[in-house]
Parts: C-alpha cells; sequence; structure tokens
C-alpha cells in the first residue's frame, strides 16, 4: 500500500481546474491507479465535485508528487 500526494487536473462545465490532493492506493503508477483503482479514484471525485454536481466527473492524475511506502497489502479482497 502507498500513500501518494498528487497533482489533480479535473473539469467543471468549460474549465480546468489544478488541485493537489493525496490518495492511498495499492498501484504503483499513476495510469494503474486510474483504470484499476475505482475506490481511489471516487474518493478523489467525492472530494473535487460536490454531492450535487450533475455533469460528468473527469478526474485525471497528472504526476506524483510524493509516495510513501505503508507496508505490505493484507489482503486481495478491495
Amino acid at each position: 500500500m502507498y500513500y501518494y500526494e498528487i497533482e489533480v487536473s479535473y473539469k467543471k462545465g468549460k474549465s480546468t481546474h489544478k488541485s493537489q490532493n493525496w490518495l492511498i492506493s495499492r498501484y504503483e503508477k499513476p495510469g494503474e491507479i486510474m483504470h484499476y483503482d475505482h475506490r481511489a479514484m471516487r474518493s478523489l471525485e467525492s472530494r473535487l465535485y460536490s454531492k450535487n454536481y450533475k455533469g460528468q466527473k473527469k478526474v485525471l492524475i497528472r504526476k506524483v508528487l510524493k509516495r510513501l511506502d505503508l507496508g505490505p497489502i493484507s489482503s486481495q479482497i478491495e
């Protein structure tokens, strides 16, 4: 498991915003996190968009700023 501090870009309406956020995942690369770790991406979406937002929620991980190893994965079930 890894703790990440990441740079994220997301779209609201016609404008694109950037922010720094945190994330915990078992995957190492930003592409793997976006593709396979649905729980982490939903967590990011809930922090970036309000619960009443009705548009399409697009979140991209631009770069990893910091990565800490939290330890081995204790179970293979998500």
